[in-house]
């Protein structure tokens, strides 16, 4: 990749030197072998996370949080872990970031039954963050059909 200017400023940006405000490389939609799909332990994740980079990824096991209690011991000045969980439903999948540890949030509710609206309250009152997983998913509950959507 090429460096150069952008509307004035540098791109690619630059990382940030220690902590603050600046751009970091990180992934925010990560499962270990716990979720179906994944591959790595959380020992392999972090290495990996690591060997390519970054400073930090989001964990986002499917309807679950019983990783992470073991995620603690892997991160470091280096690395940050977001703890997460990737809500997957018959309505979509979505990603709370940044929730407490061993929290779970409900994933069983329906289109319009204004339980994902307390969901979407559970994770913001946590100071969390929704994101919608893959909106346009090619397979069924993958796109996200949920008329909350632009909240989330």
């Amino acid at each position: 990749m090429t460096t150069g200017t952008v509307a004035g400023a540098q791109f690619p940006p630059r990382r940030v030197a220690g902590r603050g405000r600046g751009w970091y490389r990180g992934d925010c939609h990560v499962h270990s072998q716990r979720s179906r799909g994944g591959e790595l332990t959380p020992e392999q994740l972090a290495s990996a996370a690591r060997e390519v980079g970054l400073d930090f990824i989001a964990i986002t096991e499917h309807n679950a949080a019983d990783t992470h209690g073991v995620w603690g011991s892997l991160t470091g000045d280096d690395l940050l872990v977001v703890l997460g969980q990737e809500i997957v439903t018959e309505t979509g999948h979505w990603l709370a970031l940044g929730i407490e540890p061993g929290r779970v949030i409900d994933w069983r509710y329906n289109l319009r039954d204004g339980l994902i609206d307390r969901a979407l309250d559970h994770v913001h009152q946590a100071g969390g963050l929704c994101v919608v997983a893959h909106p346009h998913a090619p397979y069924p509950s993958g796109a996200f059909t949920h008329p909350s959507q632009g909240s989330a």
